[in-house]
C-alpha cells in the first residue's frame, strides 16, 4: 500500500513466513552479523536505499543501517541517535509511539 519495494526485515528464520504474509518481500537472518548486512541486501537489490527503519537502534544497527543508505536517504530510529553529523544528505529522524498520552489513550485500549 505504501509504494516501498522491495521491504527487506531481518529477523529469525522462523518468522519468515509471517513477514512475508504482512508485506515483506524478503527477509534477511538477524543471526547473521551485521558486517554481511550490505552483500545481503545487494543480493536481493540493485536499487538504492532510501528508508531504512531501525526498530532496535542500538548503536551497532544504526550505523550498520545508515551505511546502507543512497545519499540523500533517510534512517528512522525509535531511540536517540548516537551518529554524528548527516553526509551526503542523509536525514535521521526519531520517532516515538505512546499509547499513553491522552489523545493516543483511546488507540492504546484498542
Amino acid at each position: 500500500m505504501s509504494g516501498f519495494s522491495p521491504i527487506i526485515t531481518t529477523a529469525s528464520k522462523s518468522n519468515e513466513a509471517y513477514l512475508k504474509s504482512i508485506g515483506a518481500t524478503d527477509v534477511i537472518d538477524r543471526a547473521l552479523p551485521l558486517s554481511d548486512l550490505p552483500k545481503e541486501v545487494k543480493a536481493i537489490t540493485s536499487k538504492p536505499i532510501e528508508v531504512a527503519y531501525d526498530a532496535i537502534s542500538l548503536p551497532e544497527t544504526q550505523k550498520a543501517a545508515y551505511g546502507l543508505l543512497a545519499p540523500g536517504g533517510k534512517l528512522v530510529l525509535v531511540l536517540d541517535s548516537v551518529l554524528g553529523d548527516e553526509k551526503d544528505g542523509k536525514v535521521v529522524a526519531h520517532v516515538m509511539g505512546n499509547v499513553h498520552v491522552p489523545n493516543q489513550r483511546k488507540l492504546g485500549v484498542s
